[in-house]
C-alpha cells in the first residue's frame, strides 16, 4: 500500500525532520491548526459558528 502525498504530509514530514518531535504529534498539530484554520473562516463567511444553516428550519 502507497503512502499518501499531499501538501500536508511533506509539510508534516519536513517538520519531523526539522524537530525531532514524533510523527503522531506533528500530525496532530498540523490537524488542529488547520481544523482551527477552518472553523475561522467559516465563522468569517456565516457569521455563525455552525454553518451557512445554522437556524434554518424545515418545514
Amino acid at each position: 500500500m502507497a503512502a499518501a502525498r499531499g501538501g500536508r504530509d511533506g509539510l508534516m514530514t519536513g517538520a519531523v525532520r526539522a524537530t525531532g518531535k514524533p510523527i503522531w504529534a506533528v500530525r496532530t498539530g498540523i490537524e488542529v491548526i488547520v481544523l482551527a484554520v477552518g472553523w475561522v473562516l467559516a465563522r468569517n463567511r456565516t457569521g455563525s459558528p455552525r454553518g451557512a444553516h445554522a437556524g434554518m428550519t424545515v418545514t
